[in-house]
């Protein structure tokens, strides 16, 4: 199969967008095991209507909710797909709350100002968990070939995701099968000198 010099410039542009997400996932590191978030968490975070509801009253409420939610950033869990950055920025937004829940006590004791500060905590993290929430239905409206009717295709973002590292194996695959082909010298075969 002979390449164009266009073609090579794309499949080494997608190479090498592949190789830098599976970098950046870790989805190359298959078989690497650690903390596993439990298929039952240990504090349900209230929903309403399927979406999370990240309210606490009380300092116990919030540890409670603190720790479900960090059990469920595990691998397996809701919210597994955040990055590292963004779980640092979490976890210092909740160190920030912890400090005004310690100092309160609970929201209602809380003044304008720290009321105004835990307001800003949390909309730091909301939107963060929200986003990389696995259970959020992701909807598409595709026209299918053959037809003029527009079809609405949801899956969540954990499946979206899973696709997506899945099409990175495969292209990083292509590129391992490629690279295992001997090359062909164009003044010959093999290396120049060797004749």
């Amino acid at each position: 199969m002979k390449w164009g010099s266009g073609q090579l410039i794309i499949a080494l542009v997608v190479g090498a967008l592949a190789l830098q997400g599976c970098a950046s996932s870790g989805a190359a590191r298959s078989g690497m095991q650690g903390p596993v978030a439990p298929e039952n968490p240990s504090v349900a975070i209230p929903e309403v209507d399927g979406d999370p509801v990240f309210k606490a009253k009380s300092k116990a409420d919030f540890d409670a909710l603190v720790a479900s939610i960090q059990e469920q950033m595990l691998p397996g869990g809701r919210w597994q797909l955040t990055s590292k950055k963004e779980r640092a920025t979490i976890n210092q937004a909740f160190d920030n709350m912890a400090k005004l829940y310690k100092q309160f006590g609970t929201v209602a004791a809380m003044d304008k100002r720290a009321r105004a500060k835990l307001a800003s905590y949390q909309d730091t993290v909301d939107p963060i968990l929200l986003n990389k929430d696995g259970q959020r239905l992701v909807c598409v409206k595709l026209i299918p070939v053959g037809t003029h009717l527009p079809v609405l295709r949801c899956r969540t973002y954990a499946e979206l995701h899973a696709k997506e590292l899945q099409s990175k194996q495969r292209v990083q695959e292509f590129y391992r099968q490629r690279s295992q082909v001997p090359t062909i010298h164009p003044m010959g075969v093999g290396a120049p000198g060797s004749h």
